[in-house]
């Protein structure tokens, strides 16, 4: 089982417990879909995805979090780009530290 994921926002350090298999799955649907081709539109799509990813892993301590808990939160994307990718590695969605993906079979 995978340890505490520490993440800082608003400059406070936050230690949230692992994440369930549950959670793992909502941020991996979190991240599919297709982006909008309009520019500020898919902005705004990938910097939600970063507001969801933190949202799921914090009720993990607080059910009552939402997004508008997240977005109100002084804080600077890099935090929440930063704090999301902790998550990401601790979920398994994303390789952490050394490890890498593994090379594409091209089998489709």
């Amino acid at each position: 089982m995978a340890g505490p994921i520490r993440i800082t926002l608003g400059g406070n350090t936050i230690d949230l417990r692992p994440l369930t298999l549950r959670a793992v799955r909502e941020i991996d649907l979190a991240f599919s879909g297709e982006a909008p081709a309009d520019v500020k539109e898919r902005e705004a799509f990938f910097f939600d995805r970063h507001v969801r990813v933190v949202m799921l892993a914090m009720q993990r301590e607080n059910p009552t979090v939402n997004e508008a808990a997240i977005l109100d939160m002084e804080s600077d994307f890099q935090e929440l780009l930063a704090a999301s990718t902790e998550i990401l590695k601790a979920s398994g969605l994303v390789p952490s530290g050394e490890a890498k993906a593994a090379p594409s079979t091209g089998a489709t």
